[in-house]
């Protein structure tokens, strides 16, 4: 679970991370739903502002996902969090 004490991720950084690892970004009304056409994974979250930190509920439910897909170990997932941003480096091949 994510600690409070660990910063914040921008609606811009996870896009960013979902995109480096696959996604495909589709828009809808009210939500961003990224999807993984290789494992069929999928990622709904709620419209963001690209600057607003997402909620740690959500960043929680990507981590899951990504780790049951096993796209991104929960360990890896929490390092980024702990990054003061994410870039290409940090994401695992």
């Amino acid at each position: 679970m994510l600690r409070s004490t660990q910063r914040n991720i921008t609606f811009a950084e996870l896009e960013k991370l979902l995109l480096a690892l696959g996604f495909q970004k589709v828009n809808q009304l009210d939500y961003s739903i990224f999807q993984h056409p290789a494992t069929k994974a999928m990622v709904s979250l709620p419209k963001y502002e690209f600057e607003v930190a997402v909620q740690p509920l959500h960043l929680n439910l990507t981590r899951r996902i990504l780790d049951n897909y096993g796209l991104m170990s929960t360990a890896a997932f929490d390092g980024l969090n702990q990054t003061p941003s994410i870039s290409q480096d940090d994401i695992p091949e």
